[in-house]
């Protein structure tokens, strides 16, 4: 009986060349590119801190249209705050403050993500299909948020509000941040490579001949 080498060279030479990309310096105006880019994000974040104000009135009416299925006309916007009519007299109003707002959730995910883009080799299908998976994963994760702080006070009054806003809404925030960062991660790394086998050795019957790669 002979036993039969299959594939072991070659797979050893394709491991050989991805890691030779893999280090192969990127080129003068690829890391420009990156530089201006990762800039050009620090720079948005910057900017949606200036019309924060904007962005919340943005928020409420992404909330109130996330309500309207439950709620019908009984919900509507004003400015950074969603309405709820409760009866004919009255009405239960919530604000999105500096601190609730998606904001708040964005800015270190723009950090992180322009740090990596600036400061790694990561590439560019898949930083920016991370990038925007993360950033709408926070951004649907603190709607949902703001709306289980509405339904909790619609249900429990203050203490539904409280517990909601300070306890399980503070967990959901960063259970959905942290999710989302490690989603990004993993994108960004890419699929796991396996180490290749060499000398992986078939055995075949009498009379075999020796196969080499």
């Amino acid at each position: 009986m002979t036993g039969a080498t299959v594939g072991g060279a070659s797979v050893t030479r394709r491991a050989a060349r991805v890691r030779q990309n893999s280090l192969r310096p990127l080129g003068t105006l690829n890391r420009v590119f990156r530089y201006l880019v990762g800039l050009g994000l620090l720079a948005a974040g910057a900017y949606f801190i200036i019309i924060q104000e904007q962005f919340r009135s943005l928020e409420a009416a992404v909330v109130t249209a996330l309500l309207k299925p439950f709620l019908g006309a009984g919900v509507f916007q004003f400015a950074d705050q969603f309405v709820i009519k409760l009866d004919s007299l009255h009405y239960l109003g919530l604000q999105i403050t500096v601190e609730c707002t998606t904001l708040v959730l964005l800015t270190p995910m723009l950090l992180f993500s322009a740090a990596v883009l600036m400061f790694t080799r990561v590439t560019w299908p898949r930083w920016v299909l991370a990038t925007v998976i993360g950033f709408a994963i926070v951004a649907v994760v603190n709607a949902i948020r703001i709306a289980l702080i509405a339904f909790s006070t619609l249900w429990w009054d203050e203490a539904g509000y409280e517990w909601s806003h300070i306890l399980i809404g503070t967990l959901v925030a960063l259970l959905g941040l942290v999710g989302a960062a490690l989603l990004m991660l993993r994108i960004m790394n890419g699929p796991r490579r396996r180490s290749p086998k060499a000398g992986k050795k078939k055995t075949s019957g009498p009379g075999a001949e020796q196969v080499s790669s």
